[in-house]
């Protein structure tokens, strides 16, 4: 990751955790940088969230967005369970995916919520995984 998107991820973790932090309820909300630097935030409505469908609308928003060349980078954060490989879940979590003509990169923390503590940081690159879904690849080139 280049200089100004570390930078950008660093301070969305630092943000991220102090938010948490101080009120455990936490929007999923969606970070564009543009080759200004500038910032455009944008909360996700819940009901975005609540299907997959939704998901999906978002998903295809985002990626129409990334195909302005002003946009160097996308964020997205939200809270997610963490589950087992048998798909149970063993805790929650917040996870930041941060998009760029680089890549994908992915980091989850788990979280206590009765505490309001942001624990220690999942591993997302354990051999055999892999981070795929609709919120990732959003700068790929299709042949849309």
């Amino acid at each position: 990751m280049k200089g100004d998107i570390k930078k950008f991820k660093d301070q969305l973790i630092d943000t991220m955790t102090k938010a948490f932090e101080i009120d455990v309820q936490f929007l999923a909300t969606v970070f564009f940088l543009n080759q200004n630097g500038d910032l455009l935030i944008t909360v996700i409505p819940g009901a975005f969230m609540a299907t997959n469908s939704g998901k999906d609308s978002l998903a295809c928003l985002i990626k129409e967005k990334c195909k302005d060349p002003n946009i160097k980078a996308v964020a997205i954060i939200m809270e997610i369970n963490i589950k087992d490989p048998k798909n149970i879940k063993i805790g929650d979590g917040i996870m930041l995916i941060v998009s760029s003509m680089e890549g994908d990169d992915v980091t989850i923390f788990n979280v206590d919520c009765i505490n309001k503590k942001v624990l220690e940081q999942y591993p997302t690159n354990l051999p055999g995984t892999s981070f795929k879904g609709r919120f990732s690849g959003f700068f790929k080139k299709t042949n849309n």
